[in-house]
């Protein structure tokens, strides 16, 4: 086929795949291009050639995507097996059916989504859920996404939550000339013009070649589409403007109710190249086909078509697989009365799938006309919104939303609707990192909820109050409140029983460990018979893990965060999962592991874009890291730490950012910095009683010359301001914190501070060997190791030799299969150091590696 010219690696790696699969190691298979590149040809090419079960489902550019889609295209193609279970709410049954379908053949099923870049967020779940399990069935998971779409980066960061060993990714590029000179040839068409006009998409190239009888080329593939469409029969044109309203596909019979006599016109755009028949269903030979025409209709005949089509489907006595569709065409016609019924519906129905993103923007839809709506409906309306929000961590406008929501239940007399929203209104605002709005909502809360005398929503709302004091580092009210809200909940309430047995844990564990951990042990049995999707037990392994790190308990709290890590993999709780993975970042850094420590901690970064609790944490882990191997951008990351930190205004936040920015200010001789950053916060350490975090402050405070900054007398820091060193360095030891041990040795007698360079070199923790050698030189300390030689510690970014020459190689733009080639190494390899690159320079990306590298002139020319 000329529109499969150059995809033989394409093809050969569906293949292995497909013989892998055969096998029962089943992977995903991301097809990757610009719209037109023909990704959905081979796919077709490929399942054409395929002898076992095939699910094909796509997704379709509706103004707010259907929510899973791709899984009623299935069920259409496997009939009431897959149908009995979609209606039901249980979505881990539902795509567990979805998997057991495709491997129950004799030969390995290929589950395809079709144009996953217009996936609604429910359906992103399922691939997160499939992707995540593949690997152990006798199936493939086939994708096919562009990634010039603004909603690309959305499929990027559903590929990072998959197991990358699992994931091929595909990316097809524009044909040669070559190509397209052989491809041209068979219709006598100038090959180089149609190149160059072309740029080698195998859509446009194929577009122009049937209009090869016009004497000039079209200047975009819009006119070549357009210019076909002209060509049709007058009834035809029309019948495909009817089409082009329909995202991705639509049921012929539908069409057949729309235009009795389209038979002819079906014909006339089949053989146009336009449209095809697929079964039941029509659909256009290529989306940007679709497009076109859709964008070129005058306003008043889309208008009028979508009000047709709206007609329609509400005489169908539509059901819930077509509201989502009902409120696009709604939308589109606009249709005032059918929005507002069908898009709280549509906003409902989505938010009961998971599928957040669309239940917002549904709702907005309708609010955008909410003074239609009953105050009442439009509350609830809000009510909706903020919490698909806060899941999207859109967290200002949930914030928004439940304020607004909480002003019109406060009009309308409903005093427990309005408590409910203001103490909902706390959990955007904590995780916005505006604590004190969100004590003070908590607060109004609890006053309102007394006042109507609702125990249910007083319960909820002392729940809120004790996990906001717990984050504040108040442990006593944290464990009062905790208690209040036990004695106000239903002895049924499992939900809040866990919830207030959770937070008073997470309060007392800090005074008395074993206590605190038996107390969210008890709230994780409660939580293990909950059906929550695993909400309340990941939230407790969140809890038990983190507050047992920041009590430098790595062991257990390494324990705690990989278990809560595979309970929030296996529910695909991603939001709990980044918090769990930033602390893990936080511990490969006191641990020792830094070349695991750098990628989380930026996996995190990409995935939570904007101030969080979760984005706090993994720069803390960063910037420590980049300062500890005197990487560039330790500066960058620790200053955006410290404003978002700021915001909160709680220890929590505060301390290990001040500590770390202290240490950094140290390494580079600012003394009067470190001990600024270190008294900063010193005080409300040890206000707060946390011994720990005072504990190191102080010992900043003191490497500053801060001498009378008291400490709490408990930790290995307190020995060290002590000068007892030898004791610090076996509690270091001890506790698996190689940095901190050498540190310890550092302010020993001359082995012990030979012995703190050795491990100091081999951890690669450049700047503070530097700053010891320098010491013991000064003082005339006799046979000072010399430091490594090798090339990565006189890089400025400690970049390896072969990195430097990756680095090189993607500032000349070339490929990974390119650089693999002519660095005869595999791609895995070049991926590795790709990605270890990135780790060091801070970036997240080949392009932004390249940009900081020209920055801080790091890319010599490549010689070989």
């Amino acid at each position: 086929m000329a529109n499969l010219l150059e995809r033989e690696h394409a093809i050969a790696g569906l293949e292995a795949a497909r013989a892998r699969a055969r096998d029962g190691a089943g992977s995903t298979v991301l097809v990757l291009g610009e719209a037109g590149i023909g990704k959905t040809a081979l796919l077709d090419d490929f399942v054409r050639r395929h002898r076992g079960i095939v699910l094909w489902g796509g997704c379709e550019a509706l103004t707010t995507p259907r929510p899973l889609g791709p899984l009623y295209d299935f069920a259409d193609a496997a009939g009431s097996r897959l149908r009995a279970v979609l209606g039901g709410s249980d979505r881990g049954a539902m795509f567990a059916s979805v998997l057991d379908e495709a491997a129950s053949g004799e030969w390995p099923g290929v589950i395809v989504i079709d144009d996953v870049h217009w996936a609604d967020d429910a359906t992103f779940d399922f691939i997160r859920f499939a992707g995540r399990r593949i690997h152990r069935r006798r199936a493939l998971l086939l994708l096919s996404s562009r990634y010039d779409e603004p909603s690309w980066r959305k499929v990027r960061a559903m590929l990072a939550d998959l197991p990358a060993a699992h994931v091929l990714r595909i990316e097809l590029t524009p044909l040669s000339l070559e190509a397209v000179s052989r491809w041209s040839n068979q219709a006598e068409a100038d090959a180089r013009r149609l190149h160059a006009v072309t740029n080698g998409n195998p859509f446009f190239v194929a577009e122009l070649l049937r209009h090869r009888a016009s004497q000039a080329l079209p200047a975009s593939v819009q006119d070549a589409v357009l210019g076909k469409v002209f060509r049709l029969p007058g009834s035809a044109r029309e019948f495909i403007e009817l089409v082009a309203i329909f995202p991705r596909h639509v049921e012929l019979a539908f069409l057949e109710r729309l235009r009795p006599t389209c038979g002819s016109d079906l014909d006339s755009c089949i053989s146009a190249g336009l449209l095809l028949r697929n079964g039941p269903t029509v659909r256009f030979r290529h989306e940007l086909a679709r497009t076109a025409i859709e964008c070129d209709l005058p306003e008043a005949l889309a208008v009028s078509l979508h009000e047709e089509v709206l007609a329609a489907l509400e005489q169908e006595d539509p059901d819930s697989t077509l509201v989502a569709q009902l409120a696009h065409h709604a939308g589109r016609a606009r249709n005032l009365a059918a929005v507002l019924r069908w898009c709280p519906l549509a906003a409902r129905q989505a938010a009961a799938r998971g599928a957040n993103r669309e239940a917002a923007s549904h709702a907005r839809a309708a609010l955008a006309h909410g003074e239609q709506l009953t105050a009442t409906g439009r509350a609830e309306l809000l009510r909706c919104l903020a919490a698909a929000c806060f899941e999207l961590s859109e967290l200002d406008e949930a914030a928004r939303a439940y304020r607004e929501a909480a002003a019109i239940f406060e009009r309308q007399g409903d005093q427990a609707a309005r408590a409910a929203c203001l103490a909902e209104l706390a959990m955007p605002l904590v995780r916005a990192l505006r604590n004190a709005e969100a004590d003070s909502s908590c607060r109004e809360a609890l006053a309102v909820a007394a006042e109507c005398g609702n125990q249910a929503v007083q319960a909820r709302a002392f729940a809120i109050a004790s996990y906001l004091h717990m984050l504040n580092r108040d442990h006593e009210q944290a464990v009062a409140a905790g208690r209040q809200a036990l004695a106000l909940a239903r002895m049924d309430d499992d939900v809040l029983q866990a919830q207030a047995y959770k937070t008073v844990g997470s309060a007392t564990i800090f005074s008395d460990y074993d206590a605190g951990c038996l107390l969210i042990e008890r709230s994780m049995e409660i939580a293990r018979a909950l059906d929550d999707g695993g909400v309340a037990l990941v939230d407790a392994y969140l809890m038990i893990g983190t507050a047992s790190g920041e009590l430098h308990r790595f062991e257990n709290a390494e324990r705690w965060i990989d278990e809560g890590l595979a309970c929030a993999r296996t529910h695909d709780l991603d939001r709990l999962a980044n918090y769990l993975e930033a602390w893990r970042a936080i511990c490969h850094v006191y641990r020792g592991e830094w070349d695991q420590a750098g990628p989380l901690a930026l996996r995190v970064l990409a995935r939570e874009p904007h101030g969080s609790t979760s984005r706090v944490m993994a720069l803390v882990a960063l910037g420590r890291l980049r300062t500890r191997r005197g990487d560039p951008g330790a500066s960058d990351a620790l200053d955006e730490a410290l404003e978002l930190a700021q915001r909160s205004g709680t220890l929590q936040r505060l301390a290990p950012v001040r500590a770390a920015r202290a240490e950094a200010a140290w390494l580079v001789g600012d003394d009067v910095r470190a001990a600024a950053e270190a008294a900063s916060v010193h005080t409300l350490a040890v206000a707060k009683g946390h011994t720990w975090f005072s504990g190191e402050l102080a010992y900043w405070a003191w490497r500053a010359g801060r001498a009378e900054v008291s400490s709490s007398g408990m930790t290995p820091f307190d020995l060290q301001v002590v000068g007892d060193w030898r004791q610090a360095a076996a509690v270091w030891q001890t506790m698996g914190c190689p940095y901190e041990h050498a540190r310890s040795l550092s302010e020993g007698d001359a082995p012990a501070r030979r012995r703190a360079l050795r491990m100091l070199d081999a951890m690669g923790a450049h700047p503070l060997a530097q700053r010891l050698r320098r010491q013991m030189r000064t003082e005339g300390v006799p046979a000072v190791p010399r430091g490594p030689l090798a090339t990565t510690r006189a890089h400025p970014a400690g970049l390896t030799r072969r990195e430097v020459e990756v680095l090189a190689l993607l500032a000349q733009q070339l490929t990974t299969p390119e650089i693999a080639s002519r660095l005869s190494r595999s791609h895995r390899t070049v991926d590795h150091h790709v990605e270890s690159l990135c780790a060091k320079l801070g970036v997240r990306g080949r392009a932004e590696a390249v940009r900081a590298a020209r920055r801080l002139q790091l890319t010599p020319p490549l010689n070989r």
